[in-house]
């Protein structure tokens, strides 16, 4: 695994539109496993940052992100305008920048692409899931999970979006919505597992599946 060069935001809310949705700081997205984040992370989050969620270089501790619920998620389509992944569905996120933390990188994108303001949000920083390799870009991207205090209001903030939509955890567990193939990988040709959700009218694929996997095996272990 090399060093981390882009972030993606997985933000966690309660389906509800009513109250101020305080679950989101405690029941449903109770303390993740705490363990260390990688050295070649470098500085990935706010000050004192150090949650993880799951074995992220270290022992997964009891707890995770809790029970899936009415918690929901957000995601993008990407234009299909675009020279790379286009039209594929997608975390709110994109490449670090210098001096950027991979935290700020994240709440950046995120605020471009889908209008998520993390600090207006009340985004707080659970952990972050496993870095995932792109097979066919080859960078290195770091999942940061984060519960926010209210259901936000979205929009597709700049071109390289198409769509943006909630999903709810539990969608992703329904009858007939998974499906796993193998393909070659490109660059060292093994065989590996390549994950599909049919949600909300898209086919969901790729790192987003893979980090979508792994986020639902932690609440079924919760």
């Amino acid at each position: 695994m090399g060093p981390i060069d882009a972030a993606v935001l997985v933000a966690l809310f309660a389906g509800s539109d009513e109250g101020d949705s305080s679950e989101a700081g405690g029941t449903p997205f109770r303390a993740a496993g705490v363990g260390r984040v990688p050295e070649e992370a470098g500085s990935v989050g706010p000050a004192g940052g150090t949650g993880a969620i799951g074995p992220v270089g270290g022992s997964r501790a009891k707890g995770s992100v809790g029970p899936a619920g009415g918690v929901r998620t957000i995601l993008t389509r990407r234009s299909r305008l675009l020279s790379s992944h286009s039209g594929e569905v997608a975390f709110p996120g994109g490449k670090i920048e210098l001096g950027e933390t991979a935290f700020q990188a994240a709440c950046r994108e995120a605020s471009e692409e889908v209008g998520l303001d993390c600090a207006g949000a009340g985004a707080r920083l659970i952990g972050y899931l496993s870095p995932q390799d792109t097979y066919s870009s080859g960078l290195t991207v770091l999942p940061i999970v984060v519960a926010l205090a209210a259901r936000p209001h979205l929009s597709a903030g700049n071109i390289e979006v198409e769509r943006v939509f909630e999903v709810g955890l539990v969608d992703f567990l329904a009858g007939g919505v998974f499906r796993q193939e193998r393909w070659l990988h490109p660059g060292t040709g093994e065989p590996v597992p390549v994950y599909f959700f049919d949600v909300a009218g898209e086919v969901v694929w790729g790192l987003t599946a893979r980090i979508i996997v792994e986020l639902l095996d932690l609440v079924a272990a919760a």
